[in-house]
């Protein structure tokens, strides 16, 4: 949705969408709210970019998203949000309950999101692509992620240590590390995620490469 195209004349009446993919200009309150009342959405990529960049649409910066909870949001199973969030916007009441797919990317997090997002019971799928998190340290907790299956951490370039406590991710397969140039230690405690069985590691350091790979070896026997 670009700027301007916003009509809540026939717009409000689009109750039953079920996928949508919006750009709002600075999160616009009212596009915000519209969202908030489609509780029959099955998917939602919500998109807040700065109306201060170039005129034409290019190269705009990303700006604060600004979605009230989706609590009520029952059905939505695959979320992607590429934004910042105001402080305290992400946690366990602000995402829906039954969410098995969530993308965050850019929304430059200093704070571990590991701990909120562990707590959503259906997750099967979880990417944290560049600068979702600029933080240094992140941790799974026990029994977190009961059925993550892929996890996905693309360009987090100040993460230097990763611990996965006993009991987290019982269920993980693929786990892909990119761009994490600073996370040398290989993340304490992954030999205990006995369910892994691939691993896609691109741009890492090769100490952390073959760190990793002896880890795994020693797991599978």
């Amino acid at each position: 949705m670009k700027h301007g195209t916003y009509n809540p004349g026939w717009l409000q009446y689009l109750t039953r969408l079920k996928k949508l993919k919006v750009t709002a200009i600075n999160s616009q309150k009212n596009v915000a709210e519209w969202v908030s009342k489609l509780t029959n959405l099955q998917s939602l990529k919500f998109r807040s970019m700065s109306d201060q960049e170039v005129p034409d649409g290019y190269n705009r910066k990303t700006s604060y998203i600004k979605l009230g909870t989706l609590a009520e949001h029952r059905k939505l199973q695959d979320l992607y949000l590429p934004g910042k969030f105001p402080k305290g916007a992400i946690d366990i009441h602000f995402l829906p309950p039954n969410l098995t797919n969530l993308t965050l990317s850019l929304s430059r997090r200093g704070k571990d999101p590991m701990p909120v997002l562990g707590q959503l019971p259906h997750l099967n799928i979880l990417r944290l692509f560049g600068d979702s998190y600029v933080g240094t340290q992140m941790t799974c907790l026990s029994g977190a992620f009961p059925k993550l299956r892929l996890l996905k951490l693309w360009k987090l370039p100040n993460i230097q240590e990763w611990t996965v406590e006993d009991a987290a991710m019982p269920c993980l397969r693929e786990l892909e590390i990119r761009d994490c140039k600073n996370l040398i230690k290989p993340p304490q405690g992954l030999q205990n995620v006995t369910t892994l069985r691939e691993m896609v590691l691109t741009n890492m350091e090769q100490s952390f490469r073959e760190a990793v790979e002896g880890i795994l070896k020693s797991s599978s026997t």
